[in-house]
């Protein structure tokens, strides 16, 4: 006999986040406690969009999940953008091409999203 799988509850929520801008790089930190490295996902599509989403159990039917979009500068090389997971917090670096002027920092897409 076959156990009914029970359905999903989710939970949303809005990770703290910061914007570094330093001299070779933008480095977005992201606070995601209790989550573990393989819950994380990073997305970057064709026209500068990376969305990073974040899903995780609380109890046997209940989940906590996050979904953040951020618009890549247009200054930043997107082949070398490298993340790491360390402690709770997620470090996103974004090299800047040599040439880059810009001091206008990058703003968030939306506030949240819902993964599908």
């Amino acid at each position: 006999m076959c156990k009914a799988k029970t359905a999903r509850t989710y939970e949303d929520f809005k990770p703290l986040f910061d914007w570094k801008r330093e001299d070779g790089s933008d480095i977005v930190v992201i606070n995601l406690p209790g989550f573990k490295k393989e819950q994380l996902k990073l997305q970057l599509d064709a026209f500068g969009k990376m969305r990073i989403s974040a899903e995780r159990p609380l109890d046997d039917k209940k989940w906590i999940r996050s979904c953040k979009d951020f618009h890549v500068p247009e200054y930043c090389i997107e082949n070398d953008i490298r993340a790491r997971f360390d402690n709770g917090i997620l470090y996103v670096t974004m090299p800047k091409k040599a040439t880059q002027t810009s001091t206008q920092p990058p703003v968030p897409l939306s506030a949240g999203c819902v993964l599908v």
